[in-house]
Order: C-alpha cells, then sequence, then structure tokens
C-alpha cells in the first residue's frame, strides 16, 4: 500500500472513529437531558457512519478542535497499551 494510500485509509477511519465516539456522547447526552434541552442541539446524520443511525450535532470550530484533541489524545492512548500488551516498539516517523 502506498504511503498515500495509507493516509486516506486512516484518515477515513479517523473520520468514522470520530463520528462514532461523538453519536455515543450524543446518546449519553440525550438520555439524560430534558426535552428543551434535546431540541436545541441541532442533529445531523453522521456521513462516515453507513448505515446508521448515528446522529452528531452541528460544532463551530472550536468544539471541532476541542473534540479532534481528545480523540488524538484516545488513539494515542489506546495505541500505547496496545503496544505495551503485545511488547511491541514503536518507531517514532521523521518528517
Amino acid at each position: 500500500m502506498s504511503k498515500a494510500a495509507g493516509l486516506d485509509v486512516c484518515s477515513h477511519q479517523y473520520r468514522t472513529a470520530r463520528s462514532w465516539l461523538i453519536a455515543a456522547a450524543v446518546e449519553i447526552v440525550l438520555d439524560h437531558c430534558s426535552e428543551d434541552d434535546r431540541a436545541r442541539l441541532k442533529l445531523i446524520a453522521a456521513p462516515e457512519v453507513q448505515n446508521s443511525e448515528a446522529m452528531i450535532p452541528e460544532f463551530n470550530e472550536e468544539m471541532n478542535q476541542y473534540t479532534d484533541l481528545v480523540l488524538q489524545q484516545a488513539i494515542a492512548t489506546i495505541s500505547i497499551l496496545i503496544s505495551k500488551n503485545y511488547n511491541i516498539s514503536v518507531m517514532k516517523k521523521e518528517f
């Protein structure tokens, strides 16, 4: 697989994971909020999550940035746990 193709796959997986995590957070909020609060959420279908009823809110730029930071931290943490569990050394990429 070429480096460009790998980045496209990774990017698609990232967007899909992001949509699923946001949708999961929305479900928790919806389960615990009032009808008035629920009406204020501007939910849209998550385009990256096919064959799903996953709904995500529209975010402003600041929310998008915070969400991306949280997701990047979660992915990094899970990657470290996988590496430690299987005793894998991860080489740092040089740019």
